[in-house]
């Protein structure tokens, strides 16, 4: 395993659900976004996957957004598209800050 150290970023980041799962075997999943707010992206620690004989990077990030009644339902369905990759989310927690509440979003890259 190995430590991503990574200056934050400030971006903006697309928070989605799914939507019309369909009923049958080969139904895929669509996704529509929730919202595209401006979060604090903070890469923490990460590892390498090998799938396919392909080899890609897996680590958590942590997404710091401003907390509004929009994303008050953010939860482990939805998922956050960043920088042309998907995010599953692991954990959420609303945080008081000096100004406003924030809702930070704790995610691991998906395998897609």
């Amino acid at each position: 395993m190995s430590v991503i150290c990574e200056p934050l970023v400030r971006a903006k980041i697309v928070i989605e659900i799914p939507s019309d799962e369909g009923s049958g075997p080969e139904d895929v999943t669509t996704w529509a976004a929730v919202g595209e707010p401006w979060a604090e992206i903070e890469h923490k620690d990460g590892d390498e996957d090998q799938a396919a004989d392909q080899q890609y990077a897996r680590g958590n990030t942590v997404f710091t957004i401003r907390y509004s009644n929009a994303y008050a339902g953010v939860n482990a369905r939805h998922r956050i598209r960043f920088d042309g990759d998907n995010y599953d989310i692991l954990d959420f927690q609303k945080v008081p800050a000096i100004r406003a509440r924030q809702l930070k979003i704790t995610a691991k890259t998906r395998k897609d």
